[in-house]
Parts: structure tokens; C-alpha cells; sequence
């Protein structure tokens, strides 16, 4: 095993991961290069996870930093472990997944042939489903490598940006799927926003915006599906938190001047995500989901949303008609899931 100065850290968070923690650590304890440290938050666990951290603790000290806090949440836990790092490069492995154990030489190999650091480098994670046992292509495996593709030719080397790519914005949001540098995000005054799920939102377009060079690496972290605890497969209370990050990232792209097609792949996100979440949420909840996606499609300007109808809507027709409702005092319409076809057939009769 070949070792070297460090030059990134792992931030990991640890909340009520018994199961699965020894294998994520494993996963950056037996990495083919060390040249790398490992922050670990247990924040507030009640479970083992204590007991497993501080073993780990004990027998790679020279490694591993332990801190324990009481419970602050996911971003809570990522921003602790950001305030203690000291080395150029930061990234953030959740204590359910599991690092490819050559990422740090990639990784090290990668940046010795650039000629300018990058701020922000984009990984190419591999989907686990822990049901199957099997490995599947990442979600936007094709457009990483439609549009890094410079990455894949090894005579060239380069970094990139998204004001003159803003395809990269639709990569998706992970910000376990970054490494970041750290005198960058310090720049950028950059914490998680804490108390709220899907904090990765406003970080992507806004430090991808932020961002003159931006690198790509052709590998990444094993994100883990089919275990149950992933708050993607919740409906309840926690959908909510997408009404404030909806609002966080409206406040970024309004607030600079962004160019249309860089607004355009915002409204994207805002769109899929508000699809998916009245599909999703639970009837306790979707009227204060649909109050709150009002409120939050009143402030997108008409002009913005039909840059987006124009420049990457897959459904132009279906989402002008989406926005209508939504901005209209008729969007409780979306409450009874079975309306949604017949609310679009009566507004086409209309507009006839």
C-alpha cells in the first residue's frame, strides 16, 4: 500500500449506522493509495455506532479525527467535520455507502496532469441495490459522460464551467458525489444549510456557478439503494423541507445575474422535484405541500419558466400547464392525484 503527504479528508457523518459503518470505513481505510484523512461526526447516535466509532478511533488515530455531538442532522454533522479539516481537498461519504478503495490515487493521479486546480472535481458514483446484490449505472451516467467527455481522452485534460456548460447543472445534486477545495468553499462562506432534507440543492447551482474550474473524475462512491432508510423513499412530514430549499435556491439564481440557459436548468430541477413530491407525499401533508409550491411558483418571473419551456423542458405542454395551476388559486386541484389528467384536458378545452 503506497502512502503519501494527505492532501484530501472524508468527512463522515455517523447517526444510528451500526450496520453499515464498518464497511464505509473499511472502504477509506484500505484505499490503494493513503495520501487522505477521515473526519467522523457521530452525531448523537443511540444505537452502536458510538462503540464502533471509537474502536475505529483507537486503531487508526493517525487517520481518523472522532468527534461526538449531540444530534444536528446530516448537514449539521457535515458542517462540523468541514470546520476541522486541513487539507487542500474535502469530500463527504455518507456512512451507508462505500468509496471505491482506488479513489484517492484516481483521484492523486488525475490532478498531477492538470494545470490549474480544479475548485470543484464531479465523481461518477455506481448505484448498489443491496436487494439483488448487483451494481447498476449511475443516474446520470450519460450526460457525465456526454458532456465531460474531454475526460475520457487521455491526451487532453481540462477542466471546465458551468456558466459556459450549463448542462452540468443537471447533473444530479449528490454532494457526495464532489470533491470540493477547500480554500474554494471557504471563499464562498459555504456551510449545509442545517434542519432541513435535500440540503444538496442550493449548494450545486450555487458552487457550480461559483466555480472557474471544475474537473471530472470517472469514478466515485457506491451509493447504496433497497436498504429502507433512504429519505428518498419517505412521503411524509420530511417532503416539507423541499418548500424552504425551493426558496433557498430561487434566492441564488434570482439574486445574481444568470445567464437564461443557467436559470433554465434550476427551473428543471424545481419542476422534477414538484412532480415527484405531489406524486409522493402523504394526504396528511400534500395541502401544505401545495400551499407552499404556490408561493414558490409565484416567485419564478413568466419569462424564466418559458426560458426553461424553450431550452430543456422534456414536456413543454404538460409543465406550461403545471405552472398555470400552480401559480393560480386553483392549485389545490393537485390534491386529488386522480384530477391531474382531467385538470389538464379541461384547461386545453379552454384554451381551445
Amino acid at each position: 500500500m503506497n502512502q503519501k503527504k494527505a492532501y484530501i479528508t472524508f468527512v463522515v457523518p455517523a447517526y444510528n449506522v451500526e450496520s453499515t459503518l464498518s464497511q464505509t470505513l473499511d472502504s477509506l481505510l484500505e484505499q490503494s493509495l493513503i495520501a487522505h484523512k477521515i473526519i467522523l461526526v457521530n452525531d448523537g447516535s443511540t444505537d452502536n455506532t458510538e462503540s464502533i466509532c471509537e474502536q475505529y478511533y483507537r486503531d487508526h488515530s493517525d487517520i481518523i479525527t472522532y468527534v461526538k455531538q449531540e444530534n444536528k442532522g446530516l448537514s449539521g454533522a457535515r458542517n462540523t467535520g468541514l470546520n476541522l479539516v486541513d487539507t487542500e481537498y474535502v469530500s463527504f461519504l455518507d456512512s451507508d455507502d462505500i468509496q471505491d478503495r482506488k479513489v484517492v490515487e484516481l483521484l492523486d493521479d488525475y490532478l498531477s496532469k492538470l494545470d490549474v486546480k480544479p475548485e470543484i472535481i464531479l465523481t461518477l458514483p455506481t448505484i448498489y441495490d443491496m436487494a439483488t446484490n448487483r451494481t447498476v449505472d449511475w443516474y446520470d451516467r450519460q450526460i457525465f459522460l456526454d458532456n465531460l467527455t474531454e475526460q475520457r481522452d487521455k491526451s487532453i485534460i481540462k477542466t471546465f464551467n458551468a456558466r459556459e456548460n450549463p448542462r452540468i447543472y443537471s447533473l444530479e445534486v449528490n454532494a457526495c458525489r464532489k470533491i470540493y477545495s477547500v480554500e474554494f468553499l471557504r471563499k464562498q462562506n459555504f456551510t449545509f444549510p442545517e434542519g432541513l432534507k435535500w440540503e444538496d440543492i442550493p449548494s450545486h447551482f450555487a458552487l457550480l456557478h461559483n466555480a472557474n474550474n471544475i474537473g471530472a473524475l470517472e469514478t466515485g462512491f457506491f451509493y447504496r439503494i433497497s436498504s429502507g432508510s433512504q429519505i428518498t423513499t419517505n412521503g411524509g412530514k420530511g417532503r416539507l423541507d423541499i418548500i424552504p430549499i425551493f426558496n433557498q435556491l430561487l434566492d441564488v439564481i434570482l439574486k445574481d445575474e444568470w445567464r437564461p440557459q443557467e436559470t433554465a436548468y434550476a427551473v428543471r430541477l424545481i419542476v422534477s422535484y414538484t412532480k415527484w413530491f405531489v406524486d409522493v407525499t402523504n394526504i396528511d401533508y400534500i395541502d401544505q405541500l401545495l400551499e407552499g409550491l404556490h408561493h414558490v411558483y409565484r416567485r419564478i418571473p413568466k419569462g424564466m419558466y418559458n426560458n426553461y419551456l424553450n431550452t430543456c423542458s422534456p414536456h413543454r405542454r404538460k409543465e406550461k400547464v403545471l405552472y398555470m395551476i400552480l401559480r393560480s388559486s386553483f392549485y389545490g386541484l393537485y390534491r386529488d392525484y386522480r384530477l391531474k389528467d382531467s385538470v389538464k384536458h379541461i384547461i386545453d378545452k379552454i384554451k381551445r
